[in-house]
């Protein structure tokens, strides 16, 4: 294996710095390519996540706007099915027949004759389970021959860690937002409209005047009484007159 060349160890350790910092997943994706920049000289490149048998565009530089807002099938698009199946980087010759999904979309030649020449194609891989692939393309022939074999599977191996690192933190953010939902639905259902005990019998006013005392406390509340009469109407206004009232108020079915 050749050595990896100062200026591609400077890519591999900015990329493993960012799987420790909080970013989003866009942002992860960019730093990645511009990671990727400062080891390959390329006109373009593109990070992709596997959803299914396509291909979602993560993140891209130096390609045409569009690329962001398109979708490509494996079946569609021999040349990036080829990177998907394959077990290690691939460095694509000038005259290969495969076509490449990026002709004429390489921001600095957008002619109609516009050709990738060079095409680098990393697989992404996390524990043997494919998440998705990096492409690199260049209007010079030959533009990633000079790349080491260690850095690009370095690369391809870090690469895949932050993109899965990305899903990790979004699924988590979902998680927490969802939570976050309920408990402020709760606590909205526990001081809406209809939440309150209504009446101004004597034995309305004595209970209001327990559920103050109670709430005020830490004590442990016991609310008895049959079926209908009211349990979880008493449990919610303690909850809402106690200090912990802005935080959620969950129940639990015993039954």
């Amino acid at each position: 294996m050749n050595e990896i060349a100062s200026h591609e160890w400077r890519a591999v350790l900015s990329i493993a710095l960012d799987l420790t910092a909080s970013l989003t997943s866009a942002h992860r994706g960019v730093r990645l390519l511009r990671a990727l920049r400062q080891a390959v000289v390329c006109d373009g490149a593109a990070l992709f996540l596997l959803e299914g048998g396509m291909l979602v565009p993560q993140a891209a530089h130096g390609l045409a706007p569009e690329v962001m807002g398109r979708t490509y099938p494996l079946a569609e698009h021999p040349r990036l099915a080829a990177v998907c199946e394959s077990p290690e980087p691939i460095r694509f010759p000038p005259d290969s027949p495969l076509p490449d999904p990026f002709d004429g979309l390489l921001a600095a030649d957008r002619s109609a004759l516009g050709r990738v020449h060079a095409c680098l194609g990393c697989p992404l891989r996390v524990e043997g389970e494919l998440v998705g692939v990096l492409t690199a393309d260049a209007l010079a022939p030959g533009a990633f021959d000079a790349l080491s074999p260690g850095f690009l599977a370095a690369l391809g191996a870090l690469a895949g860690a932050a993109l899965r690192t990305g899903q990790l933190i979004e699924a988590l953010e979902r998680s927490a937002s969802r939570l976050g939902l309920v408990a402020r639905t709760l606590i909205e259902e526990a001081r809406g409209p209809g939440s309150g005990i209504l009446g101004a019998s004597p034995g309305i006013v004595r209970l209001r005047h327990e559920i103050e005392l109670v709430a005020a406390s830490d004590l442990t509340v016991l609310v008895t009484g049959e079926t209908g009469t009211g349990k979880e109407l008493v449990a919610r206004a303690v909850h809402a007159a106690s200090r912990r009232s802005g935080e959620p108020l969950l129940t639990v079915n015993c039954a």
